[in-house]
């Protein structure tokens, strides 16, 4: 995938809140995170099946739900599949920003467009 360690990692359910926004996302245990990355977004690759995807990578508190604790999650740039329980792998690319509280979910909706743009603009195949 690129010259990044991969990290394997099973899906897990979230709270859905990615999918009900327009920017569904595969959660994973956020154990799996390497202690030597700083918390927020990155672009990552990401390999489903055998198949490479672009990710926008999260990992650290949803502070828009007011959450303390990290979560790892991953919004697949052009990936609408359900993949539940199914191992996948990813590797850590280029740091886009830190953590940011949002005064709304649509404060939030415009920063992940604004990340997912980043992310296209960080990865070539």
């Amino acid at each position: 995938m690129s010259d990044h360690k991969a990290i394997n990692g099973v899906v897990i359910r979230g709270l859905g809140n990615g999918k009900s926004q327009a920017f569904a996302t595969v959660n994973l245990d956020p154990q799996l995170w390497p202690t030597n990355f700083a918390k927020g977004v990155y672009a990552a690759w990401v390999l489903v099946a055998g198949k490479k995807y672009k990710g926008a990578l999260f990992f650290g508190p949803r502070k828009v739900l007011q959450e303390e604790q990290d979560v790892l999650e991953i919004h697949l740039l052009d990936f609408r599949e359900d993949i539940y329980e199914q191992e996948i792998s990813f590797s850590i690319e280029k740091f886009i920003r830190g953590v940011e509280d949002f005064s709304s979910f649509e404060d939030l909706k415009n920063r992940i467009a604004s990340d997912i743009s980043a992310v296209e603009k960080s990865l070539s195949y």
